[in-house]
């Protein structure tokens, strides 16, 4: 009895000993947490210095996202920021685009007002007409006026001399002629002017004028989004990178935290399994059944351990590290595991909820599928998906020379008696059956 009550004595040392360490380990633990909760607190400080003041600020054309001053730090703050700044460059965007927008209704509105080539050709053909009208014209006003000069300059002669020798006159001196012709307006030698070319050039100068213009709205487009939208969206970019380096970071960290606990909750248990039962007190010493009940509790507790153990791959994402250290621990986990049935059951409602108008959908997709499979079959009657000729053929050949061995086979059934049917069912004739098969099947 003085052995075994000294190694009790031993073992209960050795058990406090272990537990004061697990208490260290505990306060170091809690130490650790509460300074990965200051890094972390700083990490979500800094992510979101570039990206307070966007909640109270209203975002115009041409502010500096850049350039904000932090205000106000929150645990959500970054999320909510950068949908505000989505935001923002979205309404940069949207009056540059209505812009180029305008400006290129506007110059179709003036380029609808500009002839087309089918109007130009119309009206070449018209001009056309109207200069070979006038051509003609001013080539019969010239040869008149031409003619009544000559009868002037016959006159003139006639009065100034009396007399007037007609074909001195007519192979005489061509000035008078000149510049009576010259009096009347008409130039032979005068240069044509090309209609045709003159409005091809016009054409092409109008539609250079047009091109020109859409360029130089579209330049004014790229420009100021260069200007006004590029440098916000560059700095979200940035901000969203260090928030990122930094995420990960702390995921490490929290996952080194995650190992540690569960190591120091393996510690504790152990520790708790290995210490011996407390000594029954002497006001505890008349409550035997309440004993008993304490006892069955803690089997209870073990049980209910080792059965969320065996179930900790499966818990859901986002749990904190499995710690079952007492009953509240306990009643923790079969929470947790109740609100993420809850989830479940809520997220299989809404899959349902999507899944029946996609479905039907799907039906009412088939409808054209099928048609079109129909039209390109053989025949209007054949179903679709119908095996290939090929394939048909040797069906039939197989079932051809199926149908032929079942015929065989009944004839030499016919033919042998009953003792040779009982003499290959034996199992001497069984087993020269299977070597004779087996030899003439490998040599094939």
């Amino acid at each position: 009895m003085d052995q075994e009550s000294q190694l009790l004595e031993a073992e209960t040392e050795h058990s406090n000993s272990r537990l004061k360490q697990m208490k260290s380990a505990t306060k170091k633990m809690s130490t650790t947490i509460m300074q990965l909760r200051s890094a972390i607190k700083e990490t979500e400080a800094k992510s979101s210095q570039c990206l307070e003041g966007f909640d109270e600020m209203e975002i115009k054309p041409g502010v500096d996202l850049c350039s904000v001053s932090p205000q106000r730090t929150t645990t959500d703050g970054p999320f909510v920021s950068y949908d505000r700044i989505l935001e923002g460059i979205s309404s940069l965007r949207k009056p540059v685009i209505e812009q180029y927008k305008r400006r290129v209704a506007d110059i179709h509105t003036i380029a609808q007002e500009i002839h087309t080539p089918e109007e130009i050709a119309a009206d070449l053909c018209i001009l056309r007409e109207l200069s070979t009208e006038a051509w003609r014209t001013s080539v019969r006003s010239a040869q008149e006026a031409a003619f009544d000069a000559e009868i002037r300059a016959m006159v003139d002669a006639l009065s100034q001399d009396g007399q007037i020798d007609l074909g001195e006159f007519l192979s005489g001196d061509d000035t008078t002629k000149t510049k009576t012709t010259t009096t009347a307006g008409y130039s032979p030698g005068r240069e044509v002017v090309d209609v045709e070319a003159e409005l091809a050039a016009a054409l092409k100068l109008d539609q250079f004028n047009i091109l020109q213009n859409k360029k130089t709205a579209l330049d004014d487009a790229l420009r100021s989004f260069k200007e006004r939208v590029l440098p916000p969206l560059q700095a979200a970019h940035d901000c969203l990178s260090s928030m990122h380096t930094k995420t990960v970071d702390a995921e490490a960290l929290l996952g080194a935290l995650g190992e540690e606990l569960e190591a120091v909750a393996d510690g504790v248990r152990a520790a708790r399994a290995s210490a011996p039962p407390p000594k029954p007190k002497p006001e505890d010493s008349a409550a035997g059944d309440n004993g008993r009940g304490a006892s069955g509790d803690h089997g209870a507790f073990a049980h209910l351990c080792d059965f969320f153990k065996e179930r900790e791959p499966s818990r859901p994402k986002g749990a904190p590290p499995l710690v079952l250290l007492d009953a509240e621990d306990i009643e923790n986990e079969i929470n947790l595991w109740t609100a993420h049935e809850a989830a479940l059951l809520e997220d299989e409602q809404r899959l349902l909820a999507r899944i029946s108008p996609s479905l039907e959908k799907l039906s009412a997709s088939h409808a054209p599928l099928l048609s079109a499979i129909y039209q390109h079959s053989p025949l209007n009657s054949s179903p679709p998906f119908s095996d290939s000729p090929r394939l048909a053929s040797v069906t039939r050949i197989t079932l051809a020379k199926a149908d032929a061995l079942a015929e065989t086979l009944t004839r030499i059934q016919k033919w042998m008696s009953p003792q040779d049917i009982e003499s290959i069912e034996s199992r001497q004739a069984q087993k020269k059956l299977s070597l004779f098969v087996s030899k003439w099947t490998a040599k094939k």
